[in-house]
């Protein structure tokens, strides 16, 4: 079913258990759609909830701001490259979204991200997204313009150099395609709005296969030149770090009462890393996230000091 004003509209409506449409309080009569985290949980998306990630509407479900639709990651929903497409490889960031979308209801660039206007994330991407960059919004009122935003107070699982990453447009509307011409995105975070950009190339899908096994960023998103099908490949370090910074203490149990069964399904380059935090188990259950993050990181420092972070 396609998406428009009605369709989304008898979607939210009919189905609270799933999405919800909450009202801003910095703009009074615009709704922020976001899906319940059931969704993401129990996979049950659908073309509704996948647009529904930090997309606004009016009053009468007319779009507002228009962020991506969801990226699934490989083989998640059965969908795979054949090794010899020729690709485009975008490094991932690992920050939060942050949206800037010109309103001319109310002559303001609206700065929003996956789950509000009115959060302190929000704020936080307004300290990078400059005057010169609103400025350059607001001559284009039908797109929404997107950055992954990287900020100190917010630290994530990868340290990134804080600032805000242009990583594509979308137009404003239902069923809109999204930017992906890294080279346009270049020149534009180049001449018109001083913004920073992912690095990026071209390459075969088998290649970027193992260069994603190989990183210690977060993983690429891939675009396949040939179907258009755009995926997302993360690395085993961003994953492993993420699993063990984020252990509960039931996990934690389960994981130290039979490491064998862990070990079976990450590769045998991390086993070193799963027993060191083993012979300091009492000390890195007692750890919050971030200084679990620096545990991890100071081993892979001493274990690989010269190591550089591949493309």
């Amino acid at each position: 079913m396609p998406l428009s004003n009605e369709t989304m509209k008898e979607f939210v409506e009919t189905n609270p258990k799933l999405i919800t449409r909450r009202e801003s309080k910095r703009y009074p009569g615009l709704f922020v759609l976001k899906y319940h985290n059931r969704v993401f949980y129990d996979g049950l998306w659908n073309v509704f909830l996948e647009n529904a990630r930090g997309t606004i509407v009016d009053a009468d479900y007319n779009p507002v701001v228009m962020p991506f639709r969801k990226i699934y990651n490989r083989m998640e929903r059965g969908e795979d490259i054949p090794r010899d497409n020729e690709c485009t490889a975008i490094r991932k960031i690992n920050g939060f979204m942050g949206a800037a979308t010109y309103y001319p209801k109310l002559d303001e660039v609206l700065i929003s991200t996956t789950g509000s206007l009115d959060s302190p994330f929000a704020d936080m991407a307004r300290e990078y997204l400059t005057d010169h960059i609103l400025d350059e919004v607001k001559k284009n009122p039908s797109h929404t313009w997107l950055f992954e935003i990287c900020h100190p107070d917010d630290p994530h699982i990868i340290h990134e150099t804080p600032g805000a990453y242009l990583i594509g447009a979308r137009e404003v509307k239902w069923n809109a395609q999204e930017l992906t011409d890294q080279m346009v995105l270049d020149a534009v975070a180049v001449n018109m709005i001083d913004a920073k950009r992912p690095l990026w190339f071209d390459v075969r899908f088998s290649e970027i296969v193992q260069r994603a096994k190989e990183a210690t960023h977060e993983g690429y998103v891939v675009r396949d030149k040939q179907t258009g099908l755009i995926i997302k490949l993360k690395s085993p370090h961003y994953l492993i770090k993420k699993f063990l910074a984020r252990i509960g203490q039931k996990k934690f149990t389960d994981f130290c009462n039979d490491p064998s069964n862990f070990k079976m399904n990450i590769d045998e380059e991390f086993y070193p890393l799963i027993d060191m935090i083993l012979a300091n188990k009492e000390t890195f259950i007692t750890l919050k996230e971030q200084d679990r993050l620096a545990f991890i990181e100071n081993f892979f420092r001493e274990t690989s000091p010269n190591a550089q972070d591949p493309q």
